[in-house]
């Protein structure tokens, strides 16, 4: 049977989440997370806005993120562009009823 030198895991210390680096970026070394910051942004860019409002709740750095303005710039883009596809489709099923 062997024993542990360290713990399984690394217990993480979350006070630094919010500040990041000198960059103002979210370092993963402190974070431990696997995927970059800008991959985390694009996954939850694609979420609804009333989910991301409740998804701030889970983490510190889920908030950083979805508060950071490369997030919101994303966010906002996509949601102006699904209104756009939406008014678009609108428009063609109107022009479809109209020639019937």
């Amino acid at each position: 049977m062997s024993t542990w030198s360290s713990p399984p895991f690394e217990l993480l210390d979350h006070r630094n989440l919010i500040n990041g680096g000198a960059d103002g970026g979210i370092d993963s070394e402190v974070t431990g997370t696997i995927l970059p910051e800008e991959l985390m942004i694009e996954i939850l860019s694609r979420v609804e806005s009333s989910v991301t409002l409740q998804l701030r709740c889970v983490s510190k750095l889920w908030k950083s993120l979805i508060l950071n303005p490369q997030f919101l710039k994303k966010h906002i883009l996509k949601s102006f562009t699904d209104i756009i596809l939406l008014f678009v489709k609108a428009l063609k099923k109107e022009e479809e009823e109209a020639k019937q």
